[in-house]
């Protein structure tokens, strides 16, 4: 009995090389997982995650150990989300070959990373880290030193993420796509939009929100500015339908405060729109400068951006890559 849980809980006896670990979640990070599941060939090792936080937590911990201890020397273990607890485990129970992908760091530290074993110094020691751009690879070197480091710009499936002629776009329709946490300056962007809006009564916001946040909270902040009006909201929406908003989109909002990488960048542009982002060198770096570019703490700025997208030809970015592209370039630098 308990050696069949153990099997259960453990990567299993089949002698393969590479895996991959992969969470179920919904955010950029679910499709950095799932595309390079497709386009490494790696075998996955699934962490489950339950709804109650505690009892997922305390899985993840018992599945790390399991993973440590299953995996061999040869072994390459991928993880896709530096910032989970199984990055901190899994290093003390295996010498296999370990590479995280890192996107940014958070304004505050996680308690966790406060612990000597669990710090950011110690995890960049334990794993050869992929940043996704190279402003977070310089933070990381400056403040907490790497073993070992290479930078590797995520990826887009260009035969989905595409212009479509058919669709009209609306010049007059801004799209936002993402969460409602604190980095992604959601009240800014609001305020900011609603000062648009006196220069301009025909813009309307589209905002597509993936994972953590609260329509109530919004509903709050759009009443408060007085565009209710203008705010589309849109919960979950499908790739195609969120390709298609794309399409009938003019401009892309995305004035967020920190980004590790920021895939609606891309994604945005791919479909033809135009971006208004943050005066930040990660959002410099991922539009290739092709893009307006305010301070994301200034909403009297953002509204200046919005307005003068209206009066900007779009500019395409040429520096984007596949999923393949990305995927044979972490083979190359795990040779």
């Amino acid at each position: 009995m308990l050696l069949g849980v153990w099997r259960w809980i453990s990567i299993g006896a089949k002698k393969m090389t590479n895996y991959i670990i992969i969470q179920k979640r919904k955010d950029a990070i679910g499709i950095v997982q799932e595309n390079l599941l497709v386009n490494l060939g790696f075998s996955p090792i699934h962490i489950k995650w339950f709804k109650f936080m505690p009892f997922s937590h305390l899985w993840e911990l018992i599945r790390s150990v399991s993973i440590g201890l299953n995996l061999k020397k040869e072994d390459t273990l991928l993880s896709c989300n530096s910032k989970s607890i199984h990055t901190h485990i899994i290093p003390f129970f295996t010498k296999a070959k370990l590479v995280q992908l890192h996107y940014h760091f958070d304004n505050r530290i996680f308690g966790l990373h406060r612990l000597p074993f669990f710090s950011y110094t110690k995890l960049f020691q334990q794993w050869h880290t992929l940043f996704t751009s190279n402003n977070m690879k310089n933070i990381a070197r400056t403040k907490y030193g790497c073993r070992k480091h290479s930078v590797i710009k995520l990826g887009v499936d260009k035969t989905l993420f595409k212009r479509k002629s058919e669709l009209t776009k609306d010049d007059n329709q801004f799209i936002y796509v993402g969460s409602f946490g604190h980095r992604k300056n959601i009240e800014n962007m609001i305020e900011g939009f609603a000062k648009a809006v006196n220069y301009d009564s025909e813009i309307k916001l589209v905002i597509v929100n993936g994972s953590a946040g609260s329509y109530a909270e919004l509903l709050l902040l759009l009443n408060k500015y007085g565009i209710e009006h203008k705010v589309i909201y849109k919960k979950d929406v499908s790739l195609a339908q969120l390709i298609e908003l794309y399409n009938f989109s003019g401009t892309l909002l995305f004035p967020t405060l920190v980004e590790g990488f920021g895939l609606p960048l891309v994604e945005a542009n791919l479909c033809g729109c135009k971006i208004v982002t943050s005066d930040r060198p990660v959002h410099k770096e991922v539009t290739n400068n092709q893009a307006i570019y305010v301070d994301p703490e200034d909403p009297e700025e953002i509204a200046k951006g919005i307005i003068l997208s209206l009066e900007t030809s779009f500019q395409e970015n040429k520096e984007t890559y596949t999923w393949q592209e990305v995927a044979n370039n972490i083979k190359e630098i795990l040779e």
